[in-house]
């Protein structure tokens, strides 16, 4: 009952910060809220990354933000920050409560990420799922964190692929902002994430994680 509280209070907070600062779904808008903060928009930029856990801003709008509203080393910086901290936050909570505690009852692909992160390869799986540019991390990252990985591996995973997923999501930003290479660098966010696609396994754990769906899906 208390996870299901705490859960609904931070809902609510989200939708209460998310109305209050006027963000809507649209790069542009992030940006001008961040800009109408001054000094303060770093803060207030890394601030807003708890709220796309809780689906109130999505991942790649916030992210693409970053690169209109910061040159693109800083913005790598503060989405990198923004993105590992709910995380780290996450394996926390997941360690003092306890992995039966906070364990889904039902999630896709949730099974097949348990498989890789507890493999010897676990870490990489984490960091490079953190590093896609399509929402593949927080599985991942549940997972580690439900299977018990250590600390520093799992921090240093989580940080180097929230690196370099902001950093891919800060370039096709700035692109838009400088006006010039948008096409190259659009073509550069798909290609990177189509490039897990040349790998057998990985090819081998999406078809894991879509027929774990269709058994989930009732038929007819």
């Amino acid at each position: 009952m208390a996870p299901l509280l705490a859960v609904a209070l931070l809902l609510g907070a989200g939708w209460i910060l998310r109305d209050a600062l006027g963000l809507e779904w649209s790069a542009t808008s992030i940006r001008e809220t961040v800009a109408g903060f001054g000094a303060w928009g770093p803060l207030i930029y890394v601030a807003l990354f708890p709220l796309r856990l809780l689906g109130l801003v999505p991942g790649p709008l916030l992210l693409t933000a970053g690169g209109l509203a910061f040159p693109p080393l800083l913005a790598t910086l503060y989405g990198g920050v923004g993105l590992s901290l709910p995380s780290l936050a996450i394996w926390a909570v997941v360690r003092h409560i306890g992995p039966e505690r906070v364990l889904p009852p039902s999630m896709p692909g949730l099974e097949t990420a348990l498989k890789l992160v507890r493999s010897p390869a676990g870490a990489w799986g984490v960091a490079i799922g953190s590093a896609y540019p399509v929402v593949v991390g927080p599985t991942l990252q549940l997972a580690a964190a439900l299977a018990a990985m250590p600390l520093l591996p799992f921090a240093l995973a989580v940080v180097s692929g929230s690196l370099v997923r902001a950093g891919t999501y800060a370039l096709f930003g700035n692109a838009i902002v400088e006006g010039r290479g948008l096409l190259i660098a659009a073509l550069v966010l798909l290609a990177v994430c189509l490039l897990p696609l040349a790998f057998p396994a990985t090819r081998a754990h999406l078809r894991e994680i879509l027929r774990a769906r269709a058994k989930r899906e009732p038929m007819g």
